[in-house]
């Protein structure tokens, strides 16, 4: 069997699991190459890119986009990596070099975003002229669109996506010269030591969120407050002090709380004998503390994000549905584009996010195989299995929705400098968009889960 038929052979296999990252990548790759052929359309270009404030719009969400998709790229691949460890140390017993498996490993990376590349070129292609149309419509333009395919944006398109496919590549095919052999036969077996949990990190995180939320509820006062009218240069008496302290307040806030007061949590109701050992929860709260050390990093920065994301979408929204009454020409123009580009920038960010906690939540799940396995000879039902499942996945997809839909909530009326009811219709929407999405999410891990530890 040459290398070229292993290669292919192991995509093949691994098919099923390949497939989410497929397709968040071809989406990926989809809209970056709708944003830039905004950029190079001679279409739009009288329209769009005289105006300098869209033209700025458009050149940052392609930057944000492109260092977003990078670290999910990374992500997604080192998940798969990890979890053929040992399929890579055999490989090294059957005899094949180390040169021979790197070029495996690079071949299989690069064939597999190169297809991506290609569907997600091909479909902006064929869908631009929708997409057009729609933004036209968003900005309130009455222009007739006809069919182009820019040259120019594919250009730019393969040029970025080509250069992070072949950074991750190269970064896969190393992956041999880093472990020794015996560690990539124990990769699955190493366990997760219970987390200490530190109080006085847990106390902390609540008393951060407190103040930052406080600050964030009286903004308006909290500025006046340091407004000095008699040294207006004083650094300590810049307004500027206000939302910086309530940024760094929440995000340490958030770190403390998912770090340690889960975990303080999680131990409190482990000492509670009635909840504990009723049913499957004597399984389901030993899991989620034993796994939450490696969890909470990841799940406080993706609260974070959602946060961020969460907030960007609904302020565009919020702020093209109280303008709709605005006769301002260049202002409908401008919300119009920006409605459009944060849009696609939050499905992005959910495709990506919902993927990185799939791909997280299954690598778990090869690693609990044989705790399965014992469960199902001691007499576990297929039933209490997938709720126990059901439950453990849960913790993943709602404590960060909860914590980023919650921050969101008191940052918007800052950015908005409106009242949190007048902007309510917006955000609800974006809201039950962004849970409706996480929930396809969810449910898709729990039964690749359930498939994983009862294959």
């Amino acid at each position: 069997m040459t290398l070229i038929e292993i290669v292919q052979r192991n995509i093949r296999r691994n098919f099923k699991e390949y497939i989410l990252y497929f397709v968040s990548l071809a989406s990926s790759m989809l809209i970056y190459f709708i944003f830039a052929s905004l950029r190079y359309s001679t279409q739009i270009k009288k329209e769009m890119l005289n105006n300098v404030m869209i033209n700025s719009v458009l050149q940052s969400s392609k930057v944000i986009l492109i260092i977003f998709i990078a670290i999910f790229i990374i992500y997604s691949t080192n998940f798969f990596i990890r979890k053929r460890k040992k399929e890579i140390g055999l490989y090294s017993l059957l005899g094949i070099t180390k040169k021979q498996i790197g070029t495996m490993l690079f071949c299989e990376t690069l064939i597999m975003g190169g297809v991506a590349l290609i569907v997600g070129i091909l479909i902006g292609s064929i869908s631009f002229k929708l997409f057009l149309e729609l933004l036209m419509s968003l900005m309130k333009l009455n222009v007739l669109i006809t069919f182009e395919l820019s040259i120019k944006a594919i250009i730019d398109t393969i040029i970025v996506f080509l250069s992070i496919l072949l950074y991750t590549a190269w970064k896969n095919s190393r992956l041999i010269y880093q472990f020794p052999l015996i560690e990539m036969f124990q990769a699955n077996h190493k366990g997760e030591s219970m987390p200490k949990g530190s109080k006085s990190m847990a106390y902390m995180g609540l008393i951060l969120i407190g103040f930052g939320y406080v600050l964030a509820f009286f903004f308006r006062e909290a500025v006046k407050f340091v407004q000095n009218p008699e040294d207006p240069m004083n650094p300590l008496m810049d307004p500027k002090i206000i939302p910086l302290s309530i940024l760094i307040a929440i995000v340490l806030a958030t770190y403390c709380l998912f770090t340690s007061y889960t975990v303080i949590v999680l131990k409190k109701i482990k000492s509670k004998s009635n909840i504990y050992f009723n049913g499957m929860n004597i399984l389901n709260i030993s899991q989620l503390l034993y796994r939450v050390k490696g969890n909470s990093k990841l799940l406080a920065t993706i609260a974070i994000l959602s946060a961020t994301a969460l907030t960007a979408v609904s302020t565009v929204v919020s702020g093209y549905y109280v303008g709709q009454s605005e006769t301002n020409e260049d202002f409908m123009q401008l919300y119009g584009v920006t409605l459009f580009i944060g849009s696609f920038l939050g499905i992005i960010f959910v495709l990506a996010t919902g993927s990185i906690i799939y791909y997280k939540q299954l690598s778990e799940a090869h690693a609990n195989q044989k705790y399965y396995e014992v469960l199902r000879k001691i007499g576990v039902t297929k039933k209490e299995v997938r709720k126990s499942i059901s439950n453990q996945v849960s913790f993943s997809f709602i404590s960060p929705i909860i914590v980023g839909l919650t921050h969101s909530l008191f940052a918007l009326p800052i950015i908005n400098n409106m009242p949190i009811y007048s902007i309510m219709i917006p955000i609800f929407i974006s809201s039950i968009a962004y849970c409706i999405i996480y929930f396809g999410y969810y449910v898709l891990t729990v039964n690749s889960y359930f498939r994983i530890v009862y294959k």
